[in-house]
């Protein structure tokens, strides 16, 4: 072990550095989970198609405790270098552990680990004068405060290391990294802990200690590198690199896990939905890609964490179909998504917004003790992204009235504005704040892009209803701009059950057994007298022991404004059912409610007016055997 001295110029105590972060209002597995995400993203290996993120815990088992305890760590800071208040002690941490460990109730290690990114390469002592390597390993280990060297990244300084060091109970990590070198690949194991400063056997230290291999010359610790370092982290039980990779692995030491610290698993859970929150761009490829930038894996004492997809979890697959229209848009040179600051002229990004059924998903499980937005019970917010494409923040607009509808934007700063937004980020990288920026220009562009995003969201939900005379009479092409404009199940997302219900012709008849109803938007549409006509394929599986179900079709305007339409202007035309059709090709014409003896898939035909959100749902009653 090494423990840095102060030096007769002065240093940086660790505090410090724990305090880069200040009170952040984020929940300590947030900020990991944000800040990790965020440095492996920035380390992408100019060769790599995409970066792999992961998340892996596990409690050590009496070989990996062994080694642990009587290799890595057989050097301890004392007891009185600690605040006990802020951390626990590292060696009485590990000897209360100890007799734990047969029990397998020992120490837990978590790894944040990323692959395709370049590791931490270029020297590993800050005195050295290279200029022609890259230096993420000194800026890791080594400095504090170095500004980062890649254009677009999503970080600003080295704040994310606090979050690192705050997450364990001992601020203690054990670092594995493999990069190139000009002697080709090469690994590298260390270990960095932090204390309070200190004063011990006649010297005045800052609280930041090494763990590696001493050069007998200088008394500097330096990694322990190649075979020796690979062997380590392979028995400690690190995640393995495959042939050729580059990455890095840092183990957190007894991680806290707050509020689930009996059931880490749970915390796992949590740390998948934080990952959804902040990275979900990064898990959509763009326009003509088949792959995505980024890919996300966790585990849990060898058991996979299901990791749910942005596309099909509300209200993410809402952010999602904006940002693809934001994505298209910039691909194709639309102009209409573009907003501009006027005085001086510049375009400051793009903006798209969609609505979205409202649905309560497993986010909503950790609402109360962990960090999310209120994206969870009903989308009325704009994802703000910078050209990395994590969000920022999720900027809350007034919700509409309506329960059952919201709605989902995302502003993607333009690529000559990125550094501006980056100026007006807090070290936490959550929000932006033009006060903080000193430049009257670049603040001047932050404000009017709130400003443009706030003229833009309230022109989407501005109420408007169709004319008199808007009908329905160009070709089919042309109803193209109706596709989106549907929610089904007044509340249920697509292609997942109606409600259903059953039922009886007399009040106080007992209910029946439960018909299975899916409802499925084909996107085709017909054309029929007067208004077009929205073709749906309605599943139906009769309850139990029912001979046949009756089918409703329920139908509202959702005006875009919030709330449904119980009176449509005068003139204007209200959606209908236009047929119902069997499996068997039997029609029922102009009919809400259908006798469904025939099971399989029914068609559903809705006469759709112009310009007009229309919920659909389908009501399914069973009827009731003896």
């Amino acid at each position: 072990m090494q423990a840095e001295p102060y030096v007769a110029t002065g240093n940086i105590a660790s505090e410090g550095m724990r305090n880069q972060l200040g009170r952040p209002r984020l929940d300590r597995l947030s900020l990991l989970v944000r800040e990790a995400a965020q440095n492996s993203w920035d380390a992408k290996s100019e060769c790599a198609t995409s970066v792999t993120f992961g998340l892996q815990g596990w409690t050590l088992n009496a070989k990996q405790f062994g080694a642990l305890q009587k290799t890595v760590f057989a050097q301890r800071p004392p007891r009185h270098a600690y605040d006990v208040t802020e951390a626990a002690a590292l060696g009485d941490t590990l000897r209360e552990r100890a007799a734990k460990v047969r029990d397998g109730e020992g120490i837990v290690m978590l790894a944040v680990y990323d692959r395709g990114t370049s590791g931490l390469g270029g020297p590993t002592r800050a005195d050295s004068l290279r200029t022609d390597q890259p230096r993420d390993f000194v800026d890791f280990f080594r400095n504090i405060g170095t500004p980062p060297d890649k254009a677009r990244g999503g970080g600003t300084f080295g704040y994310g290391k606090a979050a690192l060091y705050l997450s364990s109970e001992v601020h203690t990590l054990l670092v594995h990294t493999r990069c190139r070198t000009d002697d080709g690949l090469q690994s590298r194991f260390m270990g960095s802990g932090l204390t309070n400063h200190y004063s011990h056997e006649g010297r005045n230290l800052t609280g930041r200690h090494w763990w590696g291999r001493r050069d007998p010359k200088s008394g500097i610790v330096d990694p322990l590198v190649g075979e020796q370092a690979d062997q380590l982290a392979d028995l400690l039980g690190f995640p393995s690199f495959e042939r050729n990779s580059t990455g890095t692995t840092i183990g957190i030491l007894a991680p806290h896990f707050d509020p689930w610290e009996e059931e880490p698993e749970r915390a796992f859970e949590y740390m998948s939905w934080q990952l959804l929150l902040n990275l979900w761009p990064k898990m959509v490829p763009w326009p003509g890609e088949k792959q995505a930038s980024m890919r996300f894996e966790l585990s849990w004492e060898g058991k996979t964490v299901a990791m749910p997809g942005p596309a099909d979890t509300p209200p993410f697959d809402g952010f999602v179909r904006a940002l693809q229209q934001v994505r298209e848009a910039e691909k194709t040179g639309d102009a209409s998504k573009e907003l501009f600051c006027l005085r001086p002229k510049r375009r400051v990004g793009r903006f798209a917004a969609v609505r979205t059924p409202t649905q309560r998903t497993g986010l909503s499980d950790f609402a109360e003790a962990g960090t999310v937005p209120d994206i969870h019970t009903r989308a009325h917010h704009v994802a703000l992204l910078r050209r990395p494409e994590l969000v920022v923040e999720y900027k809350e607009f007034p919700a509409l009235p309506s329960d059952t509808i919201g709605y989902a934007g995302v502003f993607l700063a333009d690529p000559d504005m990125d550094r501006v937004f980056a100026g007006a980020e807090p070290p936490t990288h959550d929000s932006w704040s033009p006060e903080i920026i000193a430049d009257r220009r670049h603040k001047t562009f932050v404000r009017t892009t709130f400003k443009r995003i706030d003229e833009k969201v309230a022109e989407f939900i501005e109420p408007h209803r169709e004319q008199p005379d808007a009908v329905a009479g160009g070709p089919l092409a042309e109803l193209a701009e109706h596709l989106g404009e549907v929610l089904i199940g007044a509340g249920s997302s697509p292609e997942q059950e109606a409600s259903s219900a059953g039922g009886g012709k007399g009040g106080g008849r007992r209910r029946g057994p439960k018909p299975k109803v899916r409802v499925h938007d084909t996107r085709r549409f017909s054309q029929g007298e007067g208004l077009p006509t929205r073709l749906f394929e309605v599943e139906l599986r009769h309850a139990k022991g029912s001979r046949a179900s009756r089918l409703t079709a329920k139908l509202s305007i959702s005006l875009l404004g919030g709330g449904v339409e119980s009176t449509p202007p005068r003139g204007a035309r209200k959606p209908r059912v236009a047929f119902w059709g069997s499996p068997s090709g039997e029609r029922f014409d102009d009919t809400d409610s259908v006798d469904a003896v025939e099971e399989g898939t029914w068609e559903l035909g809705v006469a759709m007016p112009r310009s007009a959100l229309v919920a659909v749902d389908v009501v399914a009653e069973g009827e009731s055997t003896p």
